[in-house]
C-alpha cells in the first residue's frame, strides 16, 4: 500500500474533504491572501483539536506541495514551507504523534523530499535573493525533518554505494543537498573543500545546511565511524567558518554552535578521545565570541585577595534544575565552607524548580537568567561579580554555556564532570574530576586535569525509593535473577546487544529490565526494534523487557527495588544510574576502559571495598553478570558491603567538600601571583604550544626519554604514534608523552612495526595545529628560546635541519650529519602537498621525501634548512638493510627522476645527488 492509500485508509471523508476544498479556494487566491485565510481559518473553532488541524495543514501543504512547477526561482517554494513550519510547529521528536497524525506527516515528507529534487534540479541555487525568512526556513526544515535522527521519514543508511557517491559528486553542491535529504548520515563518504563552500556564491542557508550535513550524527545508532567523521570534518569547518565569519550572524553562530555540539555529545557515546578535535571546536568559539562580545569581556587583572578576604567562586549552568548535572553538583554548594568562599550562582533559561531552589537557598548571591539570548547581560553580570574563579558544571550539554566560556569571565576558570569529556576551550584552565581518570588521563584533557579524592563529589540524594511497579505486574516471577539498566538509549551500542542476549542465554532464570528513557517523546521505535530483535533471534525475548518511561528519580529507585544486579554500559557509562543502584544496595557489572566516562562504575565499587563485578573485556562482562546471577549468597555479601558503606563514601557531602574545595584554594594561591590575563581570546590561541610527532622505539629508552625532555623542557607537546603493542610497553615509561595508536603498521612488508610517514601527515591533517613538527625520537633539541625561533621561523614556511653525531651527549665534540634530516617544523598548509606513498619513519629515504616534496611541489613555500648546531644525536649502527634502501629510494626517483637507471651500484649516486638538490634548493638560516 503506498502512502497515498494509507493516508485514505486512515483518514475520514470529511478530514478529507475538508483539506481539498481549502486547497481549491487557495489556488484562486494570491499568495499572501492565502497565507492570512488559512490562518483566519486555523483561528476558528471549526477545527476541534491539536490534530486535527496538525493533519488538516500536513494535507493542505501536501497539496500545495504537488502542485508548485519548479521554475529557475525558487523563493514561492520556500514561502510554502515557511508557511507550513510556521503552522504546524513540528516537535523535534515525533514518538508522541498519534498514529493517524504520524502517517499524514510521513505522507507530507515524503512529497517534500521528492518536490525539493525538482527544485534543486531546475532552479539556480547560486545568486540567488532568498530574503532573510526564507534562509531560515531551508535551516529549520533540514534541522527538524532532513538531518533529524528522530524525523518520520528517517531511517538509518550504514554506507552508499560507490555508484551513489559519484552521481551525487556529479551534481555538485545540488547532489549534495539532495544526499543530504536521503542519507543524512552518510556524509563521511562523499569529500568537500569547506573552503570553497563558504567562498562560493550560494546563498548562506544551503551553505549552512551542507555544512550541517557533514556534522550529522544518529542518535541511537552512533558507531565510531561517525566520530571520525566529525573529528576529521570540525578542523576544516571551524576554519573555513572563521574565514568567512563576516557573514556568520549570531543566529547562525549559534545554530552552528548547537549543531556541532549535539554531534560530539553524540559521538562520545562511542568512545573514543576527541581533544584534538574538541579544541579546533573550542578555538573557534573563543575565536567568534572575542569578536562578538570584545566590547564587554574586560577582564583585565587577576585579584589578590586581602588575608581573611573570601574567594569568590561562581557556578554557572542551564541545567540547575530536577537534571543529573543537579544531583551532582548542588553539594558544591550546600556544603561550601561560607567563612572561606563566597559563593555565586548564575542559572541560565527558563527551568526553575526544587532543586534550582536549593541553590539559591544556599548560594550567597544568586541570579537567574530566563532569556538566553541576552549574552550582554549575563557576561555583565558575572564580570560585575569581581569573580576569583568561574565554574561551568556541564560543558557539552548545552551551546550557550558552551559559547560563554568562550570568553575570560574570571581570572581562572574550570570544568566540572557534568559531561565527560574535555571542554576543548582555551579558555578553561583545569578540569576538575575524580581518581577514576586512568594513569595518562591528562592525553584526553586540553584543560589541566586535577584528580579529586574518590568521585570528587558526593551525590545528591533525590528522595527514597518509591514502588511504581511490581514484579508481578511485569510479568517476571519471583524467583528470577533480574538484570536492570536505567541508562539513557543512546548508552546502548548496539555492539552491546549481543551482550544482553549471551547474558539470558547462559542464565536460564534471568530477566533483563531496560529503562531507556527519560520521556514518552523520547522513546524511539528503532532501539527497541533492535534490541528486541536480537533478543529475538536468539530465543530470549520473552526475558528481555523494554518499560515505559519513569522520570521521577525516587520512582526510578523504586524500580530498581525489584532487580538484583544493575548492567552498566560501556563505553558510555553510568553516573546517577550506578549511584542510585549502589544506594539500592544492587551489584553492579561494569566494563572499565581507558576514558574517563567508562571508569565511573568501577571506582564506585572500589571505593566500596567491592572488586567484583569489574570486567576490562566483554567476554568478562558477560562472565561476571552470569557469576552473580548464579552466586545467590556473593550478591548478598556485596549487598550488605554495599549498604554498609555507601551512604559515608558516595553521598558524604561535607566530606567529599573538603578536598574539593582544598584544590580550589590550591588553585587560587598558584594563579593569583601570575599578573595579566590575556583580555583576548585570541592571544590565549595564539599561544598554542607546537606539537612535535615523532615513534618512540622501545629499547634505547635513556637516550630517547633524554632527547624527549628536551623537546618538553622548550615547550613543544609531544606525541608518539604507535603499533598498539608498542603503545602499552611504552605508555607507563613515558607517562608525560600522549600516545596515539597507528592502525597499521611496516610488519606485514619490513617485519617492524614501521610507522608510516602518510599517517603522522594524517594526524595533523586532522588536528587544528597551525605549526606541525615531526622529529627523530632520540634527536636532543638544544637552543634557547627555541620554541619562539621555530614558531617565527615555520610560520608559512618549511623549516628543516640535520643533527652533529656525538659519542654521548656528555661530548661538546661531534660531526654534523650531512646525508640525512632528522627535524622538519613547518606550516599545515604544506601538509597537503604530500600524496600517498610507502616511506616510514626508521626505514631510508623518509628525510628526503619529507624535505624534497616543499622544495619541487607545484605550491612554491619558503624552504628553510638550519645551518646552525640545534640538535645533538648519540651514533649507533644503522638498523636498516639494503632491499628497504633500494625500494623506497626507487620510490623516490618517481618523484624526482634521475637521468640514470636507478640500480645498487647507482644509488649511493642518487643519493648523493638528492641531497645536492635539497641544499641547493633551500634557503639556509641561523637559529
Amino acid at each position: 500500500m503506498d502512502a497515498n492509500n494509507t493516508v485514505q485508509s486512515i483518514l475520514s471523508e470529511s478530514e478529507l474533504q475538508c483539506a481539498e476544498s481549502f486547497f481549491e479556494q487557495v489556488k484562486k487566491l494570491g499568495w499572501e491572501q492565502t497565507k492570512e485565510h488559512l490562518k483566519q481559518f486555523l483561528e476558528s473553532n471549526e477545527l476541534k483539536s491539536e490534530e486535527e488541524k496538525n493533519v488538516f495543514v500536513d494535507l493542505l501543504i501536501t497539496s500545495c506541495i504537488r502542485s508548485f512547477q519548479p521554475s529557475r526561482d525558487a523563493t514561492p517554494f520556500w514561502d510554502i514551507v515557511g508557511l507550513w513550519l510556521d503552522q504546524r510547529k513540528l516537535p523535534q521528536r515525533v514518538s508522541a504523534l498519534s498514529q493517524k497524525e504520524l502517517t499524514v506527516l510521513t505522507l507530507t515528507c515524503t512529497n517534500l523530499r521528492e518536490k525539493l529534487k525538482q527544485v534543486f534540479a531546475c532552479c539556480a541555487l547560486s545568486g540567488v535573493d532568498l530574503n532573510d525568512s526564507q534562509q531560515w526556513t531551508v535551516i529549520a526544515l533540514w534541522r527538524l525533518l532532513f538531518l533529524n535522527p528522530f524525523s518520520t521519514t528517517n531511517s538509518y543508511t550504514p554506507a552508499l554505494s560507490k555508484d551513489t557517491v559519484e552521481l551525487f559528486k556529479g551534481m555538485g553542491y545540488p547532489g549534495f543537498l539532495i544526499a543530504s535529504m536521503y542519507y543524512p548520515f552518510c556524509a563521511d563518504e562523499i569529500t568537500i573543500d569547506m573552503e570553497s563552500l563558504w567562498d562560493s556564491e550560494l546563498p548562506v542557508c544551503y551553505k549552512a545546511v551542507i555544512t550541517f550535513w557533514f556534522l550529522a550524527t544518529p542518535y541511537f545508532q552512533v558507531n565510531d565511524r561517525h566520530r571520525r567523521k566529525l573529528t576529521q570534518n570540525i578542523t576544516p569547518i571551524c576554519n573555513a567558518l572563521k574565514n568567512h565569519s563576516e557573514g556568520l550572524s549570531t543566529k547562525l553562530f549559534i545554530t552552528f554552535v548547537e549543531e556541532a555540539m549535539t554531534a560530539f555529545w553524540r559521538v562520545s557515546y562511542s568512545g573514543g578521545n576527541n581533544v584534538a578535535a574538541l579544541s579546533s571546536f573550542g578555538d573557534f568559539i573563543a575565536f567568534q565570541m572575542s569578536k562578538l562580545c570584545s566590547w564587554d569581556n574586560k577582564m583585565d587583572r587577576r585579584k589578590v585577595r586581602n588575608p581573611g578576604e573570601k574567594i569568590k567562586v561562581g557556578y554557572i549552568s542551564r541545567n540547575f534544575h530536577r537534571q543529573a548535572v543537579s544531583f551532582y553538583m548542588v553539594n558544591r554548594v550546600i556544603h561550601h565552607d561560607p567563612n572561606q568562599f563566597d559563593v555565586h550562582v548564575f542559572v541560565v533559561g527558563e527551568y526553575h524548580d526544587v532543586l534550582t531552589d536549593l541553590f539559591e537557598q544556599n548560594a550567597e548571591h544568586f541570579q537567574h537568567f530566563p532569556n538566553i539570548l541576552d549574552f550582554a547581560t549575563i557576561i555583565r553580570a558575572i564580570l560585575s561579580s569581581d569573580l576569583d574563579i568561574l565554574i561551568y558544571a556541564d560543558i557539552g550539554m548545552d551551546p550557550i554555556t558552551y559559547m560563554l566560556s568562550g570568553l575570560q569571565l574570571a581570572p581562572v576558570q574550570c570544568a566540572l564532570v557534568g559531561h565527560g569529556t574535555t571542554t576543548g576551550m582555551p579558555t578553561i584552565q583545569y578540569y576538575l574530576s575524580g581518581d577514576f581518570e586512568a594513569t595518562h588521563a591528562q592525553v584526553q584533557y586540553r584543560e589541566r586535569l586535577i584528580r579529586l579524592p574518590n568521585l570528587g563529589a558526593a551525590q545528591h540524594l533525590a528522595g527514597q525509593p518509591e514502588e511504581v511497579i511490581t514484579r508481578a505486574e511485569l510479568g517476571i516471577p519471583e524467583d528470577a535473577v533480574v538484570f536492570i539498566s536505567c541508562a539513557n538509549g543512546i548508552k546502548h551500542g548496539v555492539e552491546r546487544d549481543a551482550l544482553l542476549v549471551k547474558i539470558l542465554q547462559r542464565v536460564p532464570n534471568a530477566w533483563i529490565i531496560l529503562k531507556p528513557f527519560a520521556s514518552r517523546s523520547g522513546m524511539d521505535h528503532y532501539l527497541a526494534q533492535r534490541v528486541k530483535a536480537a533478543a529475538n533471534s536468539a530465543g530470549v525475548e520473552d526475558r528481555l523487557l523494554i518499560v515505559s518511561p519513569v522520570s521521577h528519580p525516587a520512582s526510578v529507585m523504586g524500580l530498581l527495588k525489584i532487580a538484583d544486579i544493575q548492567l552498566d554500559t560501556y563505553p558510555y557509562g553510568g553516573w546517577t544510574t550506578n549511584l542510585e543502584a549502589l544506594y539500592c544496595g544492587l551489584s553492579i557489572v561494569t566494563q572499565e576502559g581507558e576514558l574517563s566516562r567508562s571508569r565511573w562504575g568501577a571506582a564506585m565499587l572500589r571505593s566500596l571495598g567491592v572488586s567484583e563485578g569489574i570486567a576490562h573485556t566483554p567476554d568478562q562482562y558477560v562472565d561476571w553478570s552470569v557469576k552473580l546471577a548464579e552466586d545467590g549468597s556473593l550478591r548478598q555479601e556485596i549487598c550488605e558491603k554495599i549498604k554498609t558503606k555507601v551512604v559515608a563514601t558516595l553521598f558524604n557531602g561535607p566530606e567529599a567538600q573538603k578536598s574539593y574545595e582544598n584544590e580550589l584554594l590550591k588553585i587560587y594561591r598558584e594563579t593569583a601571583k601570575i599578573a595579566p590575563v590575556p583580555n583576548s581570546t585570541t592571544e590565549v590561541i595564539s599561544r598554542k604550544p607546537i606539537t612535535i610527532l615523532t615513534s618512540l622505539m622501545p629499547g634505547n629508552e635513556e637516550n630517547q626519554r633524554t632527547a624527549i625532555a628536551t623537546w618538553k623542557q622548550q615547550g613543544f607537546h609531544v606525541v608518539s604514534i604507535n603499533c598498539a603493542e608498542e603503545r602499552y610497553q611504552l605508555a607507563t615509561k613515558f607517562p608525560d608523552i600522549t600516545f596515539v595508536t597507528a592502525h597499521r603498521d611496516g610488519r606485514a612488508k619490513w617485519g617492524k612495526p614501521y610507522v608510516y610517514f602518510d599517517d603522522l601527515i594524517t594526524y595533523f591533517r586532522h588536528s587544528d595545529y597551525p605549526i606541525c613538527g615531526i622529529v627523530n625520537s632520540d634527536i636532543c633539541l638544544w637552543k634557547e628560546n627555541l620554541l619562539q625561533s621555530v614558531t617565527e621561523a615555520a610560520e608559512n614556511s618549511f623549516l628543516f635541519g640535520s643533527r652533529i653525531d656525538v659519542d654521548s651527549l656528555s661530548s661538546t665534540q661531534g660531526n654534523m650529519y650531512h646525508a640525512g634530516f632528522d627535524y622538519f617544523f613547518f606550516d599545515r598548509r604544506v601538509l597537503d602537498l604530500y600524496p600517498p606513498e610507502e616511506f616510514c619513519l626508521g626505514l631510508p629515504w623518509w628525510d628526503y621525501w619529507a624535505a624534497l616534496l616543499p622544495l619541487i611541489g607545484p605550491d612554491k613555500v619558503p624552504c628553510k634548512r638550519v645551518n646552525t648546531p640545534i640538535a645533538l644525536h648519540v651514533k649507533h649502527p644503522a638498523n636498516w638493510d639494503i632491499q628497504s634502501w633500494l625500494e623506497m629510494g626507487t620510490t623516490l626517483g618517481k618523484y624526482l627522476r634521475p637521468p640514470f637507471t636507478l640500480s645498487q651500484e647507482t644509488m649511493p649516486r642518487f643519493l648523493s645527488e638528492t641531497v645536492t638538490i635539497i641544499h641547493k634548493l633551500s634557503q639556509p638560516v641561523a637559529l
